[in-house]
This record gives structure tokens, sequence and C-alpha cells, in this order.
């Protein structure tokens, strides 16, 4: 899906008469500057909250930071040369620049164009060039139809249960509180299989599929774009992964994640998590906090 849009926006880049073009929301003044936006996404396949591309008929680069490393290993395709900044991404965004560089005059912000225009190597150019992503984004490619698709039908589901409930009585809160409620119990259906996978022997691949299947069955795959789980120690993500692409093979005194989510944009996300440890048959729970809903005044 990526490569193809991709190559578009390269010959595009290349028909507007410029080298580069950066994608990305250069809005924010902050020293890590660089929020994806629904640009990067569709480019892409990113989901994470800091990312910036260049992309030109010679230019394949993705840059996150030390926090998407893995999921930017998940999410973006190898056309991309995918790159983690050591600090900030502006100075690694400045130095991945070349010849006549465009961007978006209508997402970035005066601090961060003049934080840019500082790191810049001789003999470039940065350009106005705002609305080309936005001009290929127009026309929805199959992958695109058959998600809005689904998007409605998945809003129908939601608003047939509703009326199956009844209206009478109800205020808009308790109605969009059902809805909620409704994908909150296909998370923790979704948590339970993953637990249920968790073992010695078992592939982090295979535990990843036994969540994602409940979700994706659910009508909700789309939505959890993150992979199931991870390994915790010294560091908060380490081996082994679970995850779609995952090659890890689980064993004994492995502690690991088992997180599944759904995330609508804009919306609302919801994603539960258990720390466990993986036995010979199977694992221990090393979380205890109860799940059910609890009201706090």
């Amino acid at each position: 899906m990526s490569a193809a849009r991709v190559e578009r926006l390269a010959a595009l880049v290349g028909e507007e008469g410029l080298d580069q073009l950066i994608v990305g929301d250069l809005v924010r003044p902050g020293d890590s500057s660089g929020d994806a936006t629904a640009n990067t996404r569709w480019l892409t396949g990113f989901g994470g909250t800091s990312a910036i591309s260049v992309v030109g008929p010679d230019a394949r680069v993705f840059i996150t930071d030390f926090r998407y490393t893995e999921r930017a290993e998940e999410e973006v395709g190898d056309d991309f040369e995918r790159v983690t900044a050591a600090g900030r991404l502006l100075p690694e965004l400045a130095s991945r620049l070349s010849g006549r560089v465009g961007f978006d005059d209508t997402a970035t912000s005066v601090a961060n164009l003049a934080k840019v225009e500082a790191e810049l190597g001789e003999g470039v150019e940065l350009v106005p060039a705002g609305g080309l992503v936005e001009r290929l984004r127009r026309r929805k490619d199959e992958t695109e139809l058959a998600a809005i698709a689904e998007a409605a039908r998945i809003a129908d589901d939601a608003y047939e249960s509703v009326l199956a409930g009844g209206l009478g009585g109800r205020t808009e809160r308790e109605v969009a509180t059902a809805v909620h409620a409704r994908i909150r119990e296909l998370v923790r259906v979704a948590q339970r299989a993953g637990l249920d996978a968790v073992g010695a022997g078992i592939g982090g691949e295979q535990a990843d599929e036994a969540a994602r299947a409940v979700i994706r069955d659910g009508g909700r795959g789309d939505n959890f774009g993150h992979g199931l789980g991870h390994g915790v120690g010294l560091e908060v993500h380490e081996a082994p992964r679970l995850g779609k692409l995952s090659e890890d093979v689980l064993e004994p005194g492995d502690v690991v994640t088992v997180e599944p989510g759904v995330y609508v944009p804009g919306e609302f996300g919801i994603r539960i998590e258990d720390l466990v440890s993986v036995t010979e048959d199977g694992y221990r729970n090393l979380s205890s906090l109860p799940k059910e809903l609890r009201v706090v005044e």
C-alpha cells in the first residue's frame, strides 16, 4: 500500500520542480517537534505521534524518536530508510535535506522553520509547497474504500445495538457509554485470548494473532495498530516481542506485557495491559488490579 503511494508522491514532487518534500507536522515549537499527521499515516502507515518523512525522486527517509523504534519497524515499509534520531528530530531532519526542498507552509511554525534553516547545509533551499500530499489523498484507493466501508458498517452495527436497547429514558451520555462498553468488552476478550496463548514454546507472532483475531472478528482490526506486547526487564522495552512480525519464541522466565487495544482516531482509545511471567505450562500474571468497572467519587 505505502510503496505505491510513495512512488506517486515522489513523482509529484519531481513534477513540482522539487528534489525533496518534508512530510510531517512542524507546527508545535517544542524541542521534539515532528508530530505525526494524517499525511504521515497515509504515506507510511505509521500511527505513532512523533515522525517526519522526506520523500523525493531519490529520497525515502522516515525519522522518529527512540520511543517508536519498534513500532516503526512494524508499520513502516522497507521502501523507507528508517532512522531513530539521537536527540531532537529537527536537526536529524535538516541533516537529510538536499537541493530544493518543499515544506508544508500551512503546517510549519515560524519557530520550527527557523530551527531547520539554522541546521541546513550549503545549497539547500526551503520552498513553500503545502497541499501536495492532500492532493493525492483526495482520490481514495481500493484499500481506503474498503476501510471506510468497514467503518461505516461498524457504525451501523453500533447504532443497531443502541436501538435494540431502546432510547426511552436514556441520556445521550448513557447511550455513548453503552457503545464504548461494547468496545471495552471486545478488548477484554482479546486480552484473555492473548493471555491464554502465552506459554513456553509459543511464538510471539502466534500470541499476537490470538488476540488480534478477536479484535479483527469484532470489526476493529484496523484500530489495533500496535503489537500485543514486549519483554520487560532492566529496560521497559526489550526482547521478546509479541507482534505480527515477531520471530521470537517464548521461554520460561520471560516477562512480557499483554496489552491489546483499540484506538479510534479523534474519538477514544482503549488498552488493557497485564505483566506476566512465562512458565513451562503457561504464565503467571504479575498484575493484580481488577478490570471490572469501578466508580470513584
